[in-house]
């Protein structure tokens, strides 16, 4: 069993118990703060998938670590999925979580790859561009990467848009050895 079938149930069902009870928002920055801790700390995530440590030990671990910064329904959760036995699966919860959140907002991650850092201008008319041709509001993030020696590559949750000068050249490439130049 993959582990998004595994995740969504639960992140959908925190998702919805955190709008009835009016605390979407706060729950939403609970999950991004679980999710970056525990993505930041190796100890951590060896603590949550290790069969050898007790249930109760784990929660008392996170509660040393988030109680105080953490609203009381998530560390409920947190208990929640600890006792279910899926706490391996926590930082997974979190990330869905936060994937549904962001669809349920209409909001669509881009992750833009380019040879260089590209100017303001240039990133605000491509947000523009991306949210008029999605109609979606879009979060971006920008990598820079050498290797790519000129253009950019668009990260579209599973859609990849290639438009780098090593891309076209790998395209062009295959054109001279299958003989299809026009």
């Amino acid at each position: 069993m993959s582990s998004i079938s595994i995740t969504t149930p639960y992140a959908k069902a925190f998702l919805e118990e955190s709008r009835q009870k009016g605390v979407f928002a706060r729950v939403a920055k609970d999950m991004e703060a679980i999710h970056k801790t525990i993505a930041a700390s190796r100890e951590l995530q060896l603590v949550l998938a290790s069969p050898v440590i007790k249930s109760e030990k784990k929660i008392s671990i996170l509660q040393a670590i988030f109680k105080t910064a953490l609203s009381e329904e998530t560390f409920l959760f947190i208990e929640f999925v600890v006792r279910k036995n899926r706490e391996n699966l926590l930082y997974k919860i979190a990330e869905r979580f936060l994937e549904l959140r962001d669809e349920s907002l209409g909001i669509v991650n881009v992750t833009l790859t380019s040879s260089e850092e590209l100017a303001e201008e240039q990133k605000e008319k491509l947000r523009l561009k991306v949210e008029e041709r999605l109609n979606k509001q879009a979060r971006f993030s920008y990598v820079t990467d050498k290797k790519l020696i000129g253009g950019f590559v668009m990260r579209i949750g599973d859609t990849v848009i290639d438009s780098s000068l090593k891309r076209q050249l790998e395209l062009l490439r295959e054109q001279f050895i299958s003989g299809n130049l026009n």
